[in-house]
């Protein structure tokens, strides 16, 4: 296993190179990095990679020690393993077919996968993560776009175009267009702590400003904000450690 040395501190990570991985992503645990890149990409573009983010990588993994947070995947995809969604842990279901393609459905309590059966036996836990963090982000900004359009209407704004992405080192900003982007991981979040984030980002549109008035408009929404923001406090790591 290779290993990452920032200051004092060592972090231990592993690279998976994967014909399936469309672009360089990192994956925290508290005792290690795992860092899934597209096949062709050599040694000396991932410490590349890996020497930009480390003081990212650094705070983390401190972060990640201290808290100790739930994670997201399972060690292995087989069936019965749980995966984080919305605050719950649900199980997955696993068919393997003659299909060409890896498809994921949402039951009420659990998550049924159909995946060719060559994907049983290479790179399994890539493909099945990928087809997941697809349908996370599908399944994310229909939510969010619902939640928009009814926290706009409560806050008597027009509601702008809401999107879901990758966000470095936090959970949202506004694009240059001056419409929220949300952070993908926010699904790992309960639809209340989901709320409160939604309702913060469009208070922040209308007023501008982070003030008295702010959180007074806020509390006249949803008047118990302080507990939902408290668990966004409690698990920042979870939402931005880079696992979704």
């Amino acid at each position: 296993m290779n290993e990452l040395q920032v200051g004092k501190t060592r972090i231990p990570y592993t690279v998976t190179r994967s014909p399936n991985a469309r672009k360089r992503r990192m994956s925290l645990t508290p005792d290690a990095l795992e860092v899934v890149v597209p096949a062709q990409t050599t040694d000396a573009e991932v410490k590349e990679f890996l020497k930009s983010r480390s003081t990212w990588i650094k705070e983390n993994v401190e972060i990640l020690r201290d808290s100790n947070p739930h994670q997201p995947w399972p060690r292995k995809f087989t069936n019965g393993a749980k995966v984080l969604f919305h605050g719950r842990y649900l199980p997955v279901t696993l068919h393997f077919t003659a299909s060409q393609e890896v498809t994921v459905e949402q039951h009420p309590d659990s998550f049924y996968i159909r995946a060719p059966f060559e994907v049983a036996f290479n790179d399994r836990d890539v493909i099945l993560q990928e087809a997941f963090r697809e349908f996370y982000a599908t399944s994310l900004k229909r939510t969010v776009r619902e939640l928009v359009s009814k926290f706009a209407g409560r806050l008597d704004i027009k509601a702008p175009e809401a999107n879901v992405g990758e966000v470095e080192d936090g959970i949202g900003y506004f694009n240059e267009r001056g419409e929220p982007v949300f952070s993908t991981a926010l699904i790992l979040a309960p639809k209340f702590a989901l709320e409160y984030v939604v309702l913060h980002e469009l208070a922040a549109l209308k007023l501008r400003t982070r003030g008295k008035e702010f959180w007074r408009v806020i509390e006249s929404v949803m008047p118990d904000y302080r507990l939902r923001a408290e668990w966004i406090k409690q698990n920042r790591a979870l939402l931005t450690s880079g696992q979704i």
